[in-house]
């Protein structure tokens, strides 16, 4: 495509005009430039994309989009080079215009929030599939273009990557995407441009504050989802979300409530719970869900609103909703194998693991374990809260390793523990060698809760991506090899 017509509707002018050469490839890392590419230089956490102009030009870059400086010197006049207010949110542009807007022919739903981001996509997208819409998704777990089916890099992907599984939708058929908005992607211009014909907004709590410094930016830049949408659902049992409703009634927004313990349009009541899963009722009609957590009813409220807005009938959403099970959200596994039960969760902040042990207590009939750590690099703060929570809310915490990444595990641990309140907790950094622990320590009636890692398979350490697998790991523990206390003489061991 032609660099004149990528341009279109981006504010710009020329330090470096040759011609109007022909755009065969948008790109903002240098290392995957090839020839007749348009490179845009991004600022990220990390780099600065003008440092490797030279480089995208020596791997056959034709045009330059820039919003910083670097030395014209070094750019020979046969590359364009372009200036731009901002890079990032030209990029989005961009990447709309090479895919001629594909998301133009799609109903967007975003769904935003600390928590509850992967199960409510993978509901939506089972409620509209159900109604007999053909819906993409994009995720923290895996992204569905209808063409192919891949696990995720990112929760949002950066604006090209978007608007190429945007264009894959349209030619499968789709209408509808159903979409995981970070804040990372709205604070970073990733979703820049795109408009939404719903955005759900399912609560704020602690996480991400080294990217976004404050609580106040965290919250904004959720927010502008819900600027970015037609129609606003909100969570209001959530201290922010009842911010929100006020912030938005004030601009006029469409909006519609969802809330268990607040007065709502979608008020949920009735909730009973189980290990297999929950029932609750939504305006009087009935519901049930493969997952327990009151904090997984809260999510499927603010699906039940949004289909509802959508005019899907409430027989169909709850036919949607009925069987889903999102990869280690609440996730039951190995049930029977054990004479315990076993969840994994990906609980990695300190709402999430409280409402996970909340959760599992309410049907524990023994103790409850809890295996988790807290992640290497981001938020070092909240690991004092995450071994307070642990020890208050589990009989039995194992703080373990959580993707330390760059940092020493045992450093993260002790930080844990120093928010324990009671001295019910071990420290056994290695991950398999806690899970081994905590199932050679569990009795008959226990529940062991494995959080933080979730749908992950990998341990990421200052060696990199490592492979691992929590469900292996358990696996393991069946082995004839291995042998644990209660597979033998439960009675004497135990009364």
């Amino acid at each position: 495509m032609k660099l004149s017509a990528l341009l279109e509707g981006i504010s710009y002018f020329w330090m470096q005009q040759s011609g109007d050469p022909d755009c065969t490839q948008i790109c903002f890392d240098s290392r995957k430039v090839q020839p007749g590419a348009l490179f845009v230089c991004i600022k990220g956490e990390f780099s600065d994309g003008h440092r490797y102009v030279e480089e995208a030009i020596r791997a056959g870059a034709c045009a330059i989009v820039c919003d910083g400086v670097f030395s014209l010197a070094q750019v020979p006049s046969r590359v364009a080079v372009v200036r731009v207010a901002k890079a990032r949110q030209a990029l989005a542009v961009l990447a709309a215009n090479f895919y001629h807007h594909a998301d133009r022919r799609l109903k967007l739903i975003g769904v935003t929030g600390t928590n509850g981001k992967s199960t409510s996509v993978t509901f939506l997208q089972s409620i509209l599939q159900q109604a007999g819409k053909k819906t993409g998704l994009i995720g923290t777990i895996e992204n569905d273009t209808g063409k192919r089916r891949f696990p995720s890099g990112m929760t949002t992907p950066e604006a090209t990557d978007l608007q190429q599984m945007f264009a894959e939708m349209v030619d499968a058929g789709c209408e509808y995407c159903v979409m995981e908005v970070s804040s990372h992607a709205l604070a970073q211009d990733r979703v820049y441009g795109l408009t939404f014909e719903v955005g759900i907004f399912t609560n704020l709590t602690h996480d991400h504050l080294k990217f976004h410094r404050t609580f106040e930016q965290y919250y904004q830049a959720k927010y502008q989802l819900m600027r970015q949408s037609k129609h606003c659902v909100v969570q209001v049992d959530d201290l922010y979300g009842r911010r929100m409703v006020n912030e938005l009634r004030e601009e006029g927004a469409s909006l519609t409530t969802a809330a268990l313990d607040h007065q709502a349009h979608f008020q949920g009541s009735g909730v009973v719970m189980e290990q297999t899963g929950s029932s609750f009722f939504c305006n009087g009609e009935a519901y049930s869900i493969r997952m327990p957590g009151r904090f997984n009813v809260s999510n499927a409220l603010g699906c039940i609103a949004a289909a509802r807005l959508l005019n899907i009938p409430a027989p169909v959403i709850r036919a949607g909703i009925a069987d889903v099970q999102v990869a280690g959200r609440m996730e039951r596994v190995f049930s029977g194998q054990f004479p315990f039960e076993i969840f994994i969760d990906f609980a990695h902040t300190p709402d999430g693991l409280q409402k996970a042990l909340e959760t599992v207590r309410l049907f524990t009939e023994g103790r409850v374990i809890a295996v988790y750590g807290s992640g290497g690099d981001p938020d070092p703060e909240k690991r004092v809260e995450m071994g307070r929570i642990g020890t208050a809310l589990a009989d039995i915490a194992v703080f373990t390793s959580d993707n330390p990444k760059n940092e020493n595990p045992m450093q993260i641990l002790y930080q844990m523990a120093s928010g324990a309140e009671t001295k019910n907790y071990q420290l056994i950094p290695d991950r398999a060698e806690a899970i081994a622990w905590a199932i050679a320590n569990a009795r008959p009636g226990d529940t062991v809760l494995l959080a933080g890692k979730g749908h992950e398979t990998y341990q990421w350490t200052k060696e990199g991506r490592e492979p691992f697998s929590e469900r292996e790991q358990i696996a393991s523990c069946l082995r004839p090899n291995r042998v644990f206390p209660w597979f033998f003489h439960k009675k004497k061991l135990y009364n």
